[in-house]
């Protein structure tokens, strides 16, 4: 969730340092950055103790593979954003940047129901939700492709 704040607006003011941006915003988003990153290797460091024990069973629960595509993103947005700090070069676009900033902050808040399953009352709505998704996917799947193909034949014409 960190993430969020240094990839909001201060991310305007790393990439355009031009605009005369006081020192101190410079150090907390600098600060901020690091501290985003050590806590990206703390989980990083957890989640491949896991795969290294499971092997391949790790992949087959879906909150795993949320956790590693959160890696993945949250990596890819904290290297463009601290690459962006140190250089103070703006070498990736601002869109970009704030595309993976966004995904990557959509993972981390899919990633609180997970933990909303510890608490005797909101368990159960999330497995509710859960159990009704997995009843839908077939249902879901024959939507996507009605939508697909109209999608197509609009496209076509």
């Amino acid at each position: 969730m960190l993430s969020s704040y240094v990839g909001g607006e201060v991310l305007d003011d790393l990439i355009n340092p031009n605009e005369g941006i006081p020192t101190y915003t410079k150090w907390i988003s600098s600060l901020l950055s690091l501290l985003a990153t050590v806590g990206w290797f703390a989980q990083a460091k957890s989640e491949f103790d896991q795969i290294r024990t499971l092997k391949w069973e790790y992949f087959f629960d879906y909150w795993n593979v949320i956790d590693i595509t959160t890696l993945i993103v949250s990596f890819a947005f904290l290297g463009m954003l601290n690459f962006s700090v140190i250089t103070e070069i703006s070498f990736f676009p601002n869109h970009i940047m704030r595309q993976f900033g966004g995904l990557s902050c959509f993972l981390l808040w899919i990633k609180i129901f997970y933990w909303m399953r510890l608490f005797k009352s909101t368990a159960y709505f999330v497995t509710l939700i859960t159990a009704t998704i997995n009843d839908i996917k077939l249902f879901m799947l024959i939507v996507s492709i009605i939508i697909i193909a109209y999608a197509n034949l609009l496209y076509c014409l």
